[in-house]
């Protein structure tokens, strides 16, 4: 479903929103050791939950629910408030960046980091904004009763590996924390994000699997848990999760690239025209926009997706996937 500039169908798309290797200005910038990074991941965490908890103070009472920052985004936003000059905080975002990108390999902490910022290599077109949200939202029940100011020392003080929990509490965290939350009956789940992006099928596999990834042995999970008879591995628990929703959004995209194709020859011109798009929201979304709102949102994609022989058409159905992706709010995101 990925596809280059050369051919409208085949071969693969163009790579957007995944930093350069080597970027002016970097200089001689040392990357940052694993022992640095770690603690600054837990930070980021932490201080992007403070930010999108307070923005909350009044408004609607889900973490899933409200209008953030995506936590990519929030990067430079924790960058500027660490280091105050913007200047100084875009070199260290890509000396942050690129030491992610080097330690993702050989740390699943920092793998999981660096798939929510849709920069893990290999799979950086496998991103939107969705994955920060729930993974952030699961954290947040995890931590014993919503602590957040504790959330970066919890992680700085376990390493990879070493961060235990309740296998059975982190999937209600996942899935719905009430009572009336049966881990069999995927109807009675109450994770909206999580669920618009799996089948109630899949939901359950997802909680099948997660549930077998409990350790046999009971074990003490440190201060912020105590002992717990179900462990496991929260590092690999949120790879699991994020793997599965990764997969989901390839699926998603794979399926937008085949519906370009399908609408674009409407008109006999090659790429995708806006009453082309506006044919595949008629077909493919039940909810009725404007035309100024159907015209903001085939603005927002003709941007992201680039049109190179400026005809006003998106171009490339593989570009035209990524950018529904990582587009703000555009109808067509989730399957």
């Amino acid at each position: 479903h990925k596809h280059s500039k050369d051919s409208k169908h085949g071969g693969h798309a163009k790579k957007r929103g995944s930093p350069k290797k080597h970027s002016k200005g970097m200089g001689d910038m040392k990357r940052v050791d694993l022992k640095h990074l770690i603690p600054m991941l837990g930070d980021i965490y932490e201080k992007k939950l403070e930010k999108d908890t307070s923005e909350l103070s009044g408004k609607k009472s889900s973490i899933e629910e409200r209008e953030t920052k995506p936590l990519a985004s929030f990067l430079m936003t924790y960058m500027v408030d660490h280091y105050g000059v913007k200047n100084i905080a875009k070199a260290r975002l890509r000396q942050f960046i690129g030491s992610v990108m080097h330690w993702a390999e050989s740390s699943r902490r920092v793998r999981n980091f660096a798939k929510l910022c849709g920069v893990w290599p290999g799979r950086e077109h496998d991103y939107v904004r969705d994955l920060g949200d729930i993974f952030l939202h699961s954290l947040l029940h995890i931590i014993p009763k919503g602590a957040i100011k504790g959330v970066g020392e919890i992680l700085k003080s376990h390493p990879d590996g070493e961060l235990k929990c309740s296998c059975r509490q982190a999937v209600h965290a996942l899935v719905g924390m009430a009572k009336s939350c049966n881990l069999k009956q995927p109807r009675t789940y109450d994770c909206p994000l999580l669920a618009s992006w799996l089948t109630p099928q899949q939901l359950l596999e997802l909680v099948n699997n997660l549930l077998a990834l409990t350790e046999d042995k009971a074990c003490d999970c440190g201060a912020h848990l105590g002992f717990v008879s179900d462990p496991v591995d929260l590092d690999l628990f949120h790879e699991v999760v994020i793997d599965t929703l990764m997969d989901a959004v390839s699926q998603q995209e794979t399926m937008l690239a085949r519906t370009f194709t399908k609408f674009e020859g409407l008109d006999d011109d090659e790429g995708l025209a806006f009453d082309e798009y506006e044919a595949i929201l008629n077909w493919a979304v039940p909810a009725a926009y404007t035309l100024e709102e159907r015209q903001k949102q085939f603005k927002a994609l003709l941007r992201s997706a680039g049109d190179e022989d400026n005809d006003g058409d998106i171009d490339n159905a593989g570009d035209f996937a990524i950018a529904v992706m990582r587009t703000t709010k555009n109808p067509l995101v989730h399957p």
